[in-house]
């Protein structure tokens, strides 16, 4: 079941974050989006615990993709793919657009298999000076 996340499952959040990669999203962005008006975040729920979830804002006519997570016991179910097509049908007729670090390629991989085309590079995008790679999903 997929349903938006209420501030008190912040814990399940960040343990699947932490345990998929060094280059987490970190504990107090994951918290203040829970504060953010426009910061959305829907999770994949088995027996009411989240173990995936997607963080992502919807700004007039498009969907923007913040952060996506999968509790790693958890990889290889098609959950990420069920989060990403649950933006999908929330919001019909919209791109979705996101970055990801070049070097994650598990995520590409989960982006190419749902449709997503790579439209550019952001060059040293991140803090340790990996690009990101800039990909959309449009209808």
């Amino acid at each position: 079941m997929i349903k938006i996340v209420p501030p008190s499952d912040y814990p399940y959040l960040y343990a699947i974050d932490t345990a998929n990669t060094p280059h987490h999203f970190g504990e107090e962005k994951l918290k203040s989006d829970f504060k953010e008006k426009e910061a959305l975040i829907a999770g994949f729920y088995r027996q009411d615990t989240p173990v995936a979830f997607v963080d992502y804002r919807f700004y007039a006519d498009e969907v923007h993709i913040i952060h996506i997570a999968v509790g790693p016991e958890h990889h290889r179910q098609g959950i990420g793919l069920t989060l990403l097509n649950y933006l999908k049908q929330q919001y019909p007729g919209c791109p979705i657009f996101l970055e990801l670090r070049a070097s994650n390629l598990k995520a590409l991989w989960l982006y190419q298999r749902a449709g997503f085309k790579q439209d550019g590079v952001r060059k040293k995008y991140y803090s340790d000076g990996e690009d990101a790679l800039l990909m959309s999903l449009r209808p």
